[in-house]
């Protein structure tokens, strides 16, 4: 299996972006489907963005599918504390 976290800085970032990223789909599609891959974000936007990731990863329609879930957490709670000393 392939997994590439953070996949909305091929959004963000664009061509610009690290040309090894830019080939994980031509890589995967000489895979022959073989290995399954998975691309993880927490934060691409529906339409334009999702679609330039899935073009650049060669994802095809009917081949892969997309799962939203909400990062929101509730249950987690975030303390910020000011030190009084180094340590």
């Amino acid at each position: 299996m392939m997994v590439m976290n953070e996949a909305h800085l091929l959004n963000t970032r664009g061509q610009n972006f690290r040309v090894d990223f830019q080939q994980i789909g031509w890589v995967c599609t000489r895979l022959e489907h073989r290995i399954p891959m998975i691309a993880v974000t927490t934060t691409l936007h529906v339409g334009g963005p999702t679609n330039r990731v899935r073009k650049l990863l060669e994802f095809k329609g009917g081949r892969h599918h997309v799962i939203r879930r909400s990062s929101y957490r509730p249950d987690i709670k975030l303390i910020f504390r000011a030190t009084r000393s180094g340590l």
